[in-house]
């Protein structure tokens, strides 16, 4: 019940110039609460504003990255995988856009996860 109670509290936007840590924050929130579609916008929004502010080697940017590829998990997981696709273009559009070299290495390790989970794991052989 108690569990219940937590899930069906409201998770209220940050301000439109909340500092990244705090889109970081709700983007997770969303995520927890299994609500990707908003997650992923929600992510994508910190990861420009840390990109933006103190680069791809920031923890808040780190953390966007990260939590990018565990929505992107749960939307192959849904049968969204070209959704799940678009999010390392969008991450990659976001640091091209934010002028972080393709070669910085905070920028490299998060589009790394992306794109290990971009594409739907292959079929179980048994």
């Amino acid at each position: 019940e108690e569990r219940q109670r937590r899930r069906e509290k409201p998770i209220e936007a940050p301000a439109e110039d909340a500092p990244p840590a705090e889109l970081v924050k709700y983007g997770i929130a969303l995520q927890r609460a299994q609500r990707y579609a908003e997650a992923r916008a929600a992510l994508l929004r910190a990861l420009r504003a840390s990109l933006r502010g103190d680069g791809a080697s920031c923890r808040d940017a780190e953390l966007a990255y990260e939590h990018l590829s565990y929505v992107q998990v749960a939307l192959h997981r849904l049968g969204q995988s070209a959704e799940a696709e678009a999010v390392l273009h969008e991450a990659v559009a976001e640091a091209d856009a934010a002028g972080v070299p393709a070669d910085n290495d905070g920028r490299r390790a998060g589009e790394r996860g992306l794109r290990a989970n971009a594409f739907p794991p292959p079929p179980l052989r048994l």
